[in-house]
């Protein structure tokens, strides 16, 4: 399954999760439906009952939930995936011959950690029939002292010169894992843009495009890693 392919992959490109100075304990919750054995989530929540941890506790159960795309809203994930099979359901009602049976598998992890900021992934694979699955990936970034997110505005000081540095270091990358790589294959003719993925790692800033945003589902995702002496002056925030 792709889903689990790209998992293992992330986790190659970040080879250490948690970094030395890891002051959290965190503990991963799972949940589940009887009988669909692939609808569950497992997430990993700050176990701290601090108000810093609650934030960032609470953005990851609403930017879970956002990554299902369900046609109502919920209250929490376990409701999440209880919709998500009723609506199975209700399909196979209407269409009992139709093959295949849903999928909905969400994995989270703390991909970077120091004293300045923790980095985290919610990873999730959804297939209601067709050809394929659909697979995503949202990065996010919190300040490690308060718990606030921080969206690109907070984590660098020119928009500008990350643009031009992104983009080197995109076109590097891609020549390097194709002969024919060619410019005009992404971005669906347009200009280089930044993705709205983007993370600490403990092998430089990692910038990552989802399947579909900048090129066809058969070049699947596409990433990145800046090293952090190339964005001096351009980081607001250093990661250690």
């Amino acid at each position: 399954m792709k889903y689990f392919v790209l998992l293992f992959c992330l986790g190659l490109l970040m080879t250490s999760c948690l970094s030395d100075s890891n002051d959290n304990a965190y503990t991963t919750e799972s949940f589940s439906v009887n009988d669909f054995p692939n609808i569950k989530a497992n997430i990993v929540f700050v176990s701290d009952e601090n108000s810093e941890s609650q934030k960032i506790n609470q953005v990851i159960i609403d930017s879970t939930l956002a990554s299902f795309y369900l046609d109502k809203p919920v209250n929490n994930i376990q409701e999440a995936l209880d919709s998500f099979v009723a609506n199975y359901k209700s399909f196979k009602d209407d269409f009992p011959d139709s093959s295949g049976v849903w999928e909905l598998i969400v994995e989270t992890e703390v991909v970077f950690e120091s004293e300045t900021i923790i980095s985290y992934s919610i990873n999730t694979y959804t297939y209601t029939g067709g050809a394929h699955g659909n697979d995503k990936i949202i990065l996010l970034n919190f300040d490690a002292s308060t718990g606030t997110i921080l969206n690109q505005e907070n984590l660098f000081l020119d928009s500008n010169k990350l643009k031009s540095v992104a983009e080197s270091f995109f076109i590097k990358s891609q020549k390097e894992s194709s002969d024919t790589f060619k410019m005009e294959d992404y971005f669906f003719g347009q200009e280089f843009q930044l993705p709205e993925n983007m993370s600490y790692s403990d092998d430089g800033f990692l910038m990552l495009y989802n399947v579909y945003e900048i090129a066809s589902y058969a070049q699947g995702y596409t990433e990145f890693v800046i090293p952090y002496d190339e964005l001096e002056g351009i980081l607001r925030i250093s990661p250690y």
